[in-house]
Formats: structure tokens, sequence, C-alpha cells
């Protein structure tokens, strides 16, 4: 069998071949409740839906490929479509092909008694089925100019192109509108002179003819500057008026021309519309009486029409389209002579019946669970025959429900949709989500009383509820109450001879244990001594071995880089050299006569670490700029003595070998509000890593004894890091959470 959704409204209603039935011969029929007639023909059963305001139209009626857009000439209908051009008369409702056309139809408009078509080129068809072509470029958009009678605008992929007849009667093109060089979709004449079309890439123009059409016509761009937010073809911009307002819509906004201001402006209007935020109508449609149609698919098709209400004054009238759910529509177009609506989608052509009431009152949707029944297959209940309340045993913990719902209520193209959503009481707190499974499956369910529930909805939004499944499972036979009780007295007795077992052996252990324990805990406290005196002998000597370490890696090339130095100034100069030699004296003295106590403030070690460079500027001098930016706030900060030293001597060092002329050194200290210091030091030149030639002087030793020392003495509250930034190589040091008052202490033995 096969089922079909259409509507026919003809005064006779006949229903045969060309409306799409297999067959003129009818053996038997019936009608059901929701509207439709059920046919016995020789080759099947066919329902026809008649009872429906809508109507498909397609093969069945001759049309072939996917419409466009429509207009009415007398009694004919005609529709563009995706493989040519037909058109429709009133008396049976058969679409004929228009011969000719090589490719798809886009636009038409009313000429005379007969109509104009936009196509590769420009069709010119007569009632009698005459096609007039006039060769050209593959045309769109089409509209008659009433300021110029007698010529037509039509838009090409690049250009708005002006036809007008010759003298034979022909269509020719007598040029082009120069001040818009873009594709356009729609094209809309106003009283004032104005055409304001849609362009293919999602903008609006508005031509001025009111001083005549012409090819140099202005032509002016509305865009987010005026109001007209950025739009994309598949928005389905469109320009349309209602009543003396021009309106411009797409699929996120709706908005009007003020004349006063130049500009578009919110349509707020018709509240009853809900078209705010990012919600606009999917499309839009000019109405016959001067008002307007809106259609949006979701959440559920709808159309919202406008029509004149008093002096001014409008009207929202709904209609409910439900079954043009998944329709993809190209256009709608308002057809006053048979009081249609007619809807253009990708694939259908729908007409709505503006005048249908429906012959009986919609019934109400009915569910029913049609079995429930094992995963093996077993039956266990069934629509005839179903106890009050099923008992299961404790092994049919796991079932499957099915369920339906008989309707005929179908969309466009026929197919019903139908909904469902369960729930398992004893089981489920909430509903589950909608959906298109007819069934579903539970499985390991505890035992206990369970009522299962259906509800089910379809396209129209009806809904209706199946009548309950009230079930209960068995427990297994180690859930019963005698099993708990055997189980309890069985698990006490168990409990009861291990606790006297354990007792018996606890006594004859415990005095033995405390023996051990006293002698345990003497002996531990020796070993816990002796541990401690080596832990802090161990770190004693491990401290000095790293300040000796450091003053063997210091002294040699320093005090021999001082000495050149002193030689260089002592006959020239006997009192800079005077000077350095005391300089010398000082960082010596306070080098290598430092107790094993080596912790001092920040402003101590800067100020050793001054000298330090002093010394080296005699070296260096004009090849050397110091500069130190020393924080007060951070100068109380206790460090262990040298911490800083070894950087700045691989500063001094390595920035002198990669700096190309003169080397720039700079220390800096800082505390922020939070309390963490932090060291700077920065010199001019290149990071040198180990396996660089250049760095064969270089030990390593000073970077690792200042990151075994941080270790030690700021344990997870230090971070040390290498920037190497185009010309600079600088060292940070960041001591988090430091209070510059206090005092951090070395460990005391």
């Amino acid at each position: 069998g096969q089922g079909r959704c259409a509507g026919w409204r003809t005064q006779h209603r006949r229903v045969d071949r060309r409306q799409g039935l297999p067959g003129n011969r009818v053996n038997g029929l019936c009608v059901d409740r929701e509207g439709g007639v059920w046919l016995a023909t020789p080759t099947g059963i066919v329902r026809v839906q008649l009872d429906s305001p809508f109507a498909a139209h397609g093969e069945a009626q001759g049309l072939a490929g996917g419409p466009r857009q429509l207009a009415r000439v007398g009694d004919r209908l005609y529709v563009t479509h995706g493989e040519g051009f037909a058109w429709r008369a009133d008396a049976d409702g058969k679409f004929a092909s228009v011969n000719g056309f090589r490719t798809g139809s886009h636009h038409v408009i009313r000429q005379g008694d007969g109509v104009l078509v936009t196509a590769l080129g420009l069709h010119d068809i007569t009632r009698a089925g005459e096609d007039r072509m006039l060769a050209g470029p593959y045309l769109y958009g089409l509209a008659e100019l009433r300021r110029a009678p007698g010529r037509v605008l039509a838009s090409s992929a690049l250009a708005l192109r002006f036809f007008s007849r010759d003298s034979a009667g022909r269509w020719q093109q007598d040029g082009q509108l120069t001040t818009l060089s873009t594709g356009v979709d729609d094209i809309l004449e106003r009283d004032d002179g104005f055409v304001w079309v849609t362009t293919r890439t999602g903008e609006i123009w508005r031509i001025d003819f009111s001083r005549g059409v012409t090819d140099t016509a202005p032509a002016r761009r509305y865009g987010p500057e005026h109001g007209v937010p950025t739009a994309l073809r598949r928005d389905n911009l469109r320009v349309f008026t209602l009543g003396p307002d021009l309106l411009a819509a797409s699929a996120h906004w709706l908005l009007r021309y003020d004349a006063t201001t130049d500009r578009f402006v919110p349509e707020t209007r018709f509240p009853a519309l809900d078209f705010s935020g990012d919600r606009g109508p999917d499309m839009t449609a000019q109405a016959a009486d001067g008002g307007a149609w809106f259609y949006r698919r979701e959440p559920s098709p709808q159309f919202s029409r406008l029509r004149p209400d008093g002096e001014g004054g409008w009207r929202v009238e709904r209609i409910a389209a439900a079954p043009l759910r998944g329709l993809v529509i190209n256009s709608l177009y308002h057809d006053a002579a048979q009081d249609t609506l007619w809807v253009a989608g990708q694939g259908a052509l729908v007409s709505l019946d503006l005048a249908w009431q429906p012959a009986d009152a919609v019934p109400p949707l009915r569910a029913v669970v049609r079995r429930v029944r094992t995963p093996a297959g077993r039956i266990l209940a069934a629509p005839d025959a179903r106890p009050a309340a099923l008992a299961l045993a404790a092994e049919n913990n796991s079932l499957r429900f099915e369920f339906a719902a008989p309707t005929f209520e179908c969309e466009y193209r026929g197919a019903t949709s139908l909904q469902y959503r369960t729930r398992l009481d004893g089981l489920d707190r909430e509903w589950s989500a909608w959906s298109d499974e007819a069934r579903r499956d539970v499985s390991n369910l505890p035992p206990g009383a369970f009522t299962f529930r259906v509800e089910v909805r379809d396209l129209n939004g009806r809904a209706g509820t199946a009548p309950p499944v009230a079930f209960t499972v068995a427990a297994p036979w180690w859930r019963t109450p005698w099993a708990f009780v055997g189980a309890a007295l069985l698990f006490a007795l168990l409990v009861t001879g291990i606790v006297k077992l354990r007792t018996r052996t606890l006594r004859s252990r415990n005095a033995h244990l405390e023996e051990i324990v006293v002698a345990r805990t003497v002996e531990l406290e020796r070993l816990r001594r002796l541990e401690l005196d080596g832990k802090i002998a161990a770190q004693i000597a491990e401290e000095k071995a790293q300040l000796e370490m450091l003053r063997y890696q210091l002294n040699p090339h320093f005090l021999f880089n001082a000495l050149n130095s002193i030689y260089g100034l002592v006959y020239p100069h006997s009192k800079p050299a005077g000077e350095l030699v005391r300089r010398l004296a000082e960082f010596c003295r306070g080098t290598l006569t430092r107790t094993d106590d080596q912790w001092h403030s920040l402003a101590e070690e800067c100020a050793m670490l001054r000298t330090y460079l002093d010394i080296e500027q005699a070296r260096w001098r004009e090849r050397l700029v110091i500069e130190f930016t020393l924080d007060p706030a951070a100068a109380t900060l206790r460090l262990p003595a040298f911490l800083l030293l070894p950087v700045v001597d691989n500063a001094i060092k390595h920035g002198s070998a990669t700096s190309p002329d003169v080397l720039s050194f700079r220390l800096m200290t800082q505390r922020a509000a939070d309390g963490t210091v932090t060291i700077e030091v920065a010199n001019t030149g290149t990071w040198l890593a180990p396996s660089d030639p250049r760095a064969t002087a270089s030990t390593g030793i000073g970077m690792e004894n200042l990151r075994a020392r941080l270790q030690r003495c700021f344990p997870a509250a230090h971070a040390l890091t290498v920037e190497t930034p185009p010309g600079w190589v600088i060292v940070r040091l960041e001591l988090a959470r430091v209070d510059p008052n206090a005092r951090l202490e070395k460990p005391t033995r």
C-alpha cells in the first residue's frame, strides 16, 4: 500500500490518476477519523487526505523541478522552477510545461495577457504558449518600471539591465545601470520614484529614478551605518511594503525605513510577531490587501499574517504550518483570486487554502503500549491480554516496551512525524527526552513495583498518552527475608569465634610487646640523637664545601686581572692605583674572612658587588658601563653570602666575550606589593650554551652552586630564569612572599 498527503479544493473534488492515484478504478472505500479516505484499487490500497487546507503539487500534477516563484494572470497560475517554466489552469489543477527552456527559470511578472520570465535570457510568453526569447546573459530578478511604461528592469550576475520592446514588439536590451555592478535578487519599485533592490551579496541598495529612468541614475548602499546589519544570502533578505511603509527582513531581523532620518530602524509595532534579538522571519511576502506574510520554521512551522484593521491599524493572524516541517522555502505568493497562499519550496509546491474550515473536529491523539517482552522475545503482555498488574519473576528484570500512536497526519512529503517520551515510575524521576524511537529497553531492574508511562505528540502539536502499564519484579531467593535472617545468624557466629580467638592471641603477646616497646624506645632515642648530629654535620660540611669551591672559582682569575689593572695604574696615576688597592683589600677581606654564618642583607650584598665592579671598572674603563637600580624596600632582605657574585662574575666574563663593543651591565632590585623580591642581573651580549666554543673557559660551577644554595635556603619560594632578548642576557631571581623586615635565619645546629 501507499499513503499520500494532498488536498483538493475543486467543487466536485475529482480524484483520479491526474492527482496521483495509480488508476481510476476503485473497488471500495472508507473514511477514517482524521479526514482521510481509504481506496481499494486493483493494484493496492491508497489513502487520500481530503480534509486539510494543505495540498501538495508535484509530478502527478505535471510539475517537475523545484519551484521558485509564482504569478497569476487571469485564470492561469504561472510557476518558475529548476527545470523550466509551467502554468496551471484553475479548471483541472494540471500543470503544463512551456517549451523552449533549456535551463531553469527564476522570476516571472505579468505583461499584458502574457508574462515575462527570466532564465537564460528574457522570455516573452504569450497566453497561447508562444515563447519568444531574447538571447542574453543569465537573468535573475525582474520588475516592470511604472515610471517608464514599456520598459523592464532585469538583473544578471553582475549588473542591472534595461529592456524595452522594439518596433516589431520584441524585447531587446537598451542599456544597463552603471552605478550598480552586482547581481540582484529582489526588485521593488515605489511610487516616489525609488527602486529598492537586494543584492546577491546580502546588501540593500536604493536607485533614484525620480528624475528619469537613465543608465546613470544614482544608486546608494544601505549598510550598518544606516541601521542595516550585515546579512548573508541564505538569510533570505527581502524588501517589501506594509501600507505606506517600506520594510526589510532577514532571518535575524525586521526593519522599517524611516524617511525622516534616512535610516532603517527596528520594527517594534507588532510585538505579537516576536521578532526580537537575533530572530526574524525565515521568509516574507507581500499580501494582496497591502499587508504582509511572515513564515518561521522554529520552534514549529507557522505563518503570521498582518491584515489591515481600521484606520492605519494592523492585526496579526497566525496559521499553524506543521505539514511544512523540513521544507526549505524559496518564496511565498498570495493568490487573492483563489484566496490561497502558495509555498514554493526546494522540491515541493504546496498550497494553503485560506478559506478552509475543518469538516470535523480534530480527534485527540491516542497511544498504546503494543507489547512488553523479554530480550529473548518472550511476550509478557499485549493490549488484548494484559492483566491489571504484571507479576514478573526475578529473572525477568530486563524488558522491552514497544508502543505506537496510530495517526495519518503527515507533512508535505506524506510522512508522519511522531515523537515519544517515557517515564518508569519507581526508577525515573523525570521524563525522557522526546524521541522518534517507538520502544524503550530497561535492564537489571531491582525488585519492586513499577509503572511504565508513555506520552506522544505529532507535528501539529497534538498530545496523547497511553494507558499505564503496572508491574512488579520479585526479589531473588537470596534477597528474601528468611535469607537475610539466616545470613545474619551465620555472620554473628563467625564474628564471635573470631573475636574469642583473636582476644586470646593478643593477651599472650601483650606482655612480650610491652618489654620490646621499652627497649626499642631507649634505642630509638639514642639513634635519633645520632641521626640529628649527623645531619647537622653533613649540612655544615656541604655549605663549607660550596663556599670553598666558590672561592676557588672566583679568586685566581679575579686577583690576576686586578693586579694587572694596578700595574697599569702605578706609574702614571699613583692615587687611582692606591684607591684600587684599597678597594681590592676591602673585597678580599669580605670574601676571605667570612665565618660559616654567611647571611647578610641585600644592601650589604649589593655593596660588596659594587666593590667588585669598581675593580673591574679599573680594568675595562670606558668599555664597561655599570647601572644600579635598587629598591630601598628590598634592602633589608637577608641572603646567604656571595649568592649573587657568580651571576655578576658570569655577566662580566661572558658579556665581555660576546658584546661587540661596550659591555653594559645592569643590576636591579624591586619589591612587589605581595612581598615578592625580584633581583635582575643583565648584560649585553649573547647567551653561551655549554656546547658553544666560546664557553670553553666556563665550568658551570657558579650557576650550579647558585641553584643548589637557593634550593637549600629558599625551598619552594624562589624562581631562577634566564631570558635572552636581542642583544641582552637577563638572569632574574624571584623570592616569593618574603618579608623584608624578617630575618631569614640559616638553620642552626
